[in-house]
């Protein structure tokens, strides 16, 4: 099976568009908002645990 990122190929095109990650705080919707992190997309992330999203959020801004 391919790795994560290698399926992620088409991330560049998703320069200046919005993606909305639901499931965001945990499991598959955290490891896309990570891959998709950085230069490109504007990321919204949904979850029902708050908490854990905003951790999310905050590790992907500190990352740059």
């Amino acid at each position: 099976m391919p790795e994560l990122s290698s399926r992620l190929s088409w991330a560049p095109a998703l320069a200046d568009r919005v993606v909305i990650i639901t499931g965001a705080a945990a499991g598959i919707g955290a490891c896309v908002a990570r891959r998709l992190a950085g230069p490109g997309p504007q990321l919204i992330l949904v979850d029902r645990d708050l908490a854990r999203a905003e951790t999310l959020a905050s590790e992907i801004n500190d990352a740059g």
